[in-house]
Parts: C-alpha cells; sequence; structure tokens
C-alpha cells in the first residue's frame, strides 16, 4: 500500500476490511486487493503510483519522442538538402555565365562545389526514402556535370 503502519493502522479503525490471524493487536493481518482497492477508492485514498511502473511508462514516453525527434530530423534534413541543392545547381549556373567576370564566377564555383561536397557528405547520414535518395543522386548528377563544366575535377 505504500503507507506508513501507522496510518494503516488508523484506517484498520476506520474499517479497512483485513482480517487478523489469531487474537492482539500485533497479530498477522491479511486482506483481500479487491476489498482494499474498494475500499480505498470509497475513502477517497487512492495507493501512490507504483515508482517502477512510473519510471518504465516514463522510458516508453521518452524513446517514442526520442524516435519522433529522429524521424522529424530526417525529414527536415532532408529538406534542407534538396533546398541547399537547388542553391548549389544556381551558383554553379551562375558561374557558367559569368564568363568574363572571374571575381563573380571564382566566388560563385566556391559556393556550390563546398555545397556539393555538404550534401555529399550529409545525404551518406540522413535516413531518406528510396524516392528522395534517388532523385537527390540524380540531382547532385546534373549539379556535378556543371562544377565539371566550370572547371572542377572529381
Amino acid at each position: 500500500m505504500s503507507r506508513g503502519v501507522r496510518t494503516v493502522q488508523r484506517w484498520e479503525n476506520d474499517g479497512l476490511p483485513i482480517r487478523r490471524v489469531g487474537q492482539g493487536k500485533r497479530a498477522p493481518v491479511f486482506a483481500f486487493t479487491v476489498e482494499i482497492d474498494k475500499w480505498l477508492r470509497k475513502h477517497g485514498t487512492a495507493a501512490p503510483p507504483d515508482p517502477t511502473t512510473g519510471a518504465q511508462s516514463d522510458s516508453g514516453k521518452l524513446i517514442a519522442n526520442s524516435e519522433l525527434l529522429l524521424s522529424s530530423l530526417h525529414r527536415r534534413g532532408a529538406d534542407f538538402l534538396f533546398l541547399d541543392l537547388d542553391i548549389a545547381t544556381t551558383m554553379a549556373g551562375t558561374a557558367l555565365k559569368a564568363g568574363r567576370f572571374t571575381e563573380k564566377k571564382a566566388r560563385s564555383q566556391r559556393i556550390a562545389r563546398r555545397a556539393y561536397d555538404t550534401i555529399l557528405y550529409l545525404s551518406q547520414r540522413l535516413k531518406m526514402t528510396s524516392q528522395e535518395g534517388s532523385e537527390l543522386r540524380e540531382k547532385l548528377a546534373v549539379l556535378k556535370r556543371k562544377l565539371e563544366q566550370i572547371g572542377e575535377s572529381f
């Protein structure tokens, strides 16, 4: 019952349904859980929750929340990769069109290459659907061809 001896003895005086084996206050007792639970509900005295059950429940909730967060992280990570890939492709296109503006070309080429390397690195660490993975590989191949056209080597 997770209560002190004095509390339970007081409840016995209030009608707690226990039975004594023998005579006197120090005789061993027994009770039926159904009767105890009914008495506790009737008197508005709920038994405190079992700490091990609460801990297991909390652990389960933490694990479930962690799995949801991880799943969300992977989804958002994939979204980021596709966005970064679009930006990198735009920067590679800008470098291709820059022509004689060498500073603009070099800056755009550097940004596109750095993005390509980052996307490649992160894509190997994120869980994506097979469809997302194949779409990402196709777009990376397009970016790689553009980067090769502006002088990048792999």
